[in-house]
Formats: structure tokens, sequence, C-alpha cells
């Protein structure tokens, strides 16, 4: 995947979070946001590393899910300061 490609994402996952398409506290799933960008998981977790980097995501260690085994989930910080 090329550097653009990448910072094009997070540019529009983090516009999501800014225009409140997602809403403060809501799940960012990697799977959908994968399937809604037509991209793998691995720059989706890249790009949600990022914005957790800045204070708009925070990544949370999920619970063993089936053989998958342990993981990552990040959830929406309330970015609007209204609670």
């Amino acid at each position: 995947m090329s550097e653009n490609i990448f910072y094009k994402l997070r540019d529009d996952i983090e516009n999501g979070i800014v225009t409140g398409e997602f809403e403060p506290g809501e799940r960012l799933d990697e799977t959908q946001l994968a399937m809604r960008f037509g991209v793998s998981r691995t720059p989706i977790r890249e790009a949600l590393m990022q914005l957790s980097a800045i204070g708009l995501v925070e990544i949370r260690p999920r619970a063993r899910r089936s053989r998958r085994g342990p993981g990552t989930s990040a959830r929406l910080r309330n970015v609007r300061g209204d609670g």
C-alpha cells in the first residue's frame, strides 16, 4: 500500500470523526472500516494508532474471541467536550 493511500485513509477517518459521522464513544470496528474503504485491516489499524497518538481515539485491548485470540478495539474519544 502506498504511503499516500495510508495518509488519505487516516485523513478520511479523522474527517469522519471531526464531522460527527462517528459519535463519541462509538466503537470503530477495524473490519467494517476495512470493508468500507476497500483495504485490509492492517492500514486501518495503523491509521487508528496514528489517531490515538493525537488523542482522537482510544485503543483498548479486547477480550479473547474464539480462535482469533486477543486483539484491540478502538473507541472514539469525546472530542466535542460535552461529557
